[in-house]
């Protein structure tokens, strides 16, 4: 199997479990809130957030190093898995003697023994680290996929079952120990690598250090929306906070926006890490992901902007049209957080993880510059300045990357030019429809109009302007359905061996990655 059809079936299978996962998760939540009362997740909110602090100390980024390095030892993945044992056992320990402290800040004696059950997760998730991340490496996200699904159905078995009994919050602690204990046990499993004592310390600076590059990124940006939430909170109020916190959930957090983003942070840094020493196919496939990602979240994003009110209306209430322009910001603003998804990832494929992080430290200075220039305007105004200043964060990530991998800023954009017109074209049907034939009808009728006229618009123009496209999508279509009795029987021509075992194959006669 070549890599281009081997990382579109990754996509699906990851894309599909989690899609089915996010729907069991939800059900089960609905059912637990039946059978247990806020208390109960109030108390588990707040142990969460004490074991969500922690994670951030755990790994140091090195799941990536596993992922971009591409000639790492057994030796130095044994000493990558004993590094992570440690810091994580460490983490643990500091978790449970600081429970009685956090039990104290919020008044709740309970949540001491809560925070020191739930500090588990940092071993059991050490336990599977480095099998995870083979597997990622290996784009296996068949037998991954497989394994994240089976701890979510084991933590909702438990979850519930507890609940039913009358366990009260400790049905949640359960169905999360449950959930880390199946997924860690199940990815080693299908993995087949196990540590072992023999340890080599080689360039485990160097992989330390881009790490912590990596963590320090995603920590970072973390950091930006607790001080934006910190900031709106303390000079607008709770309530002004409120309706900024529900903006971003629907603008910029909404299901596929997450979904989408959640596929390619999964998928491309295995996929241009294989390929970081090949200029030519990098640049390949990082203008095919982007011009894919364009086509999906152009007319999404800016379609959500255009029927901001009416989607308030049906979904929210008439109580929340305040929020209609905070939403139509963040939507437009999500159009080029998703377009430019794909270039961390490049960036840190190739070892230029340090620039991945002093653009993590642009975007937060430039977040809470937005926030202070904005806050005499209230939230329209914060919105306003978020919307000038985080596009040209993104545009400068979006130079780095083309810099790197040598692509010129015209075939970037010419290769974004058909979602562009399309979505142009989309945008101008809806204006005329709202301002000439729909401008009094109800919020909903209108809704589901212009969800028909925008979608209907948009697919056609992309596919007269750009015939390509259509031709790509049959050929993707056949690819999956071809190849399938050849994977059954585990014949893999790119890795001479069945998916997730060729990396432990090569690891275990200790030849490099």
């Amino acid at each position: 199997m070549d890599l281009k059809t081997h990382t579109l079936k990754s996509t699906v299978w990851y894309a599909g479990t989690r899609l089915w996962t996010q729907a069991l998760s939800w059900a089960v939540t609905l059912v637990l809130a039946r059978l247990l009362t806020p208390a109960d997740y109030g108390l588990f909110a707040m142990a969460q957030t004490c074991i969500f602090t922690f994670e951030l100390l755990q790994e140091f980024g090195l799941g990536a190093a596993i992922v971009q390095r591409q000639h790492l030892t057994r030796e130095q993945l044994n000493a990558i898995f004993w590094i992570v044992c440690g810091t994580s056992l460490s983490v643990a320990t500091v978790a449970c003697l600081s429970a009685g402290l956090a039990a104290r800040f919020y008044g709740e004696p309970r949540l001491t023994q809560l925070i020191q059950l739930l500090s588990l997760t940092f071993l059991l998730d050490a336990f599977g680290m480095v099998p995870y991340n083979l597997l990622t490496k290996e784009l296996d996200f068949r037998r991954r996929s497989l394994a994240a699904a089976w701890g979510v159905v084991a933590s909702a078995g438990v979850s519930v079952g507890l609940a039913y009994c009358g366990s009260g919050f400790w049905a949640l602690v359960a169905g999360q120990l449950a959930r880390a204990v199946v997924r860690n046990i199940m990815v080693s499993v299908f993995c087949r690598w196990h540590p072992g004592c023999t340890i080599s310390f080689l360039d485990i600076g160097e992989i330390i250090k881009f790490g912590l590059h990596v963590a320090g990124a995603g920590g970072i940006a973390t950091l930006s929306t607790i001080i934006t939430r910190a900031i709106i909170g303390r000079f607008l109020g709770s309530h002004a906070l409120g309706l900024y916190s529900m903006s971003t959930t629907m603008g910029m957090d909404n299901p596929m926006h997450r979904l989408v983003t959640s596929v390619v942070n999964q998928l491309s840094l295995p996929v241009f890490s294989k390929l970081q020493q090949d200029d030519a196919q990098l640049r390949w496939y990082f203008l095919k992901i982007t011009k894919y990602l364009a086509i999906i979240a152009r007319p999404a994003q800016i379609g959500m902007a255009l029927v901001a009110h009416d989607l308030v209306s049906v979904l929210l209430s008439d109580t929340w049209q305040p929020i209609v322009r905070l939403v139509q910001a963040f939507a437009v603003g999500g159009v080029f957080y998703i377009v430019s998804l794909p270039t961390a990832p490049s960036l840190t494929a190739r070892g230029k993880a340090q620039q991945v992080l002093r653009f993590s430290c642009l975007t937060l200075m430039g977040t809470i510059a937005a926030c202070f220039l904005g806050l005499p305007f209230g939230l329209n105004g914060i919105a306003a300045a978020w919307l000038v200043l985080y596009p040209l964060c993104r545009a400068y990530l979006v130079v780095l990357s083309l810099r790197e991998i040598r692509l010129s800023l015209r075939q970037y954009l010419q290769n974004l030019c058909s979602p562009i017109l399309a979505t142009v074209a989309m945008t101008l049907i809806l204006l005329t429809m709202h301002g000439l034939l729909l401008a009094e009808a109800q919020s909903l009728a209108r809704l589901m109009l212009d969800l028909g006229a925008g979608g209907a618009t948009y697919a056609m123009v992309i596919l007269l302007i750009d015939r390509s496209f259509g031709t790509e999508v049959k050929k993707m279509v056949r690819g999956l359905m071809s190849g399938s009795r050849r994977d059954e029987q585990g014949h893999d021509t790119l890795h001479k061996a069945p998916m997730g075992q060729g990396t432990v194959k090569r690891v275990l006669n200790d030849h490099p990655i």
